[in-house]
């Protein structure tokens, strides 16, 4: 998600020219790759000439909190994390206003190689499909804060590969600091 401060006057792309925005990391869809998708949709193609300046907080709660306490004007982190810090502080919700929520996207994912033995990757999908189903099983999903885990396929992630490639299309264009 894309959010401001209430009292920023931001609202809309146009009016974030010129100004200093935080990012979480390269590596983080919803911290970056998917606000450089929807800057370049917007018509910003190059963020170091649009932006004053931008920079990485490194995890998705410092660049919420850079935004509340005015170190950046613009921020964009990851949804569930605000919803878990709105829980313990209301006020965040009343001071930030949200610009933009990127799709849903596949999160803790795990992956198994295809040269792991069928049988084996049978197994282990099984008991990881059915942790929740246990008292032990679920302790060990809230150590993550999982509720459970479902089967994926392929078409699942085709929303993070079409918004990489246009976010990587952008910094192809006009690079990145």
């Amino acid at each position: 998600m894309i959010f401001v401060r209430q009292d920023s006057g931001i609202r809309d792309v146009a009016d974030m020219r010129g100004k200093g925005i935080v990012f979480v990391d390269p590596a983080t869809m919803e911290g970056y790759l998917f606000p450089l998708a929807y800057f370049h949709r917007h018509g910003v193609t190059d963020t170091n000439m649009f932006f004053s300046r931008f920079y990485f907080s490194g995890s998705h709660a410092s660049t919420i909190f850079a935004v509340l306490d005015g170190r950046a004007d613009i921020g964009a982190a990851k949804n569930t994390v605000f919803n878990k810090l709105v829980q313990s502080d209301k006020s965040i919700s009343q001071e930030l206003h949200i610009l933009a929520r990127s799709p849903s996207v596949p999160e803790v994912t795990l992956c198994v190689r295809r040269e792991v033995d069928e049988n084996l990757r049978e197994r282990m999908t099984a008991v990881l499909l059915n942790m929740d189903a246990t008292d032990e099983g679920r302790k060990v999903l809230a150590r993550f804060e999982a509720l459970r885990f479902i089967q994926s396929n392929k078409s699942d992630f085709d929303i993070i590969e079409q918004t990489a490639q246009e976010a990587w299309a952008s910094i192809a264009e006009h690079g990145s600091d």
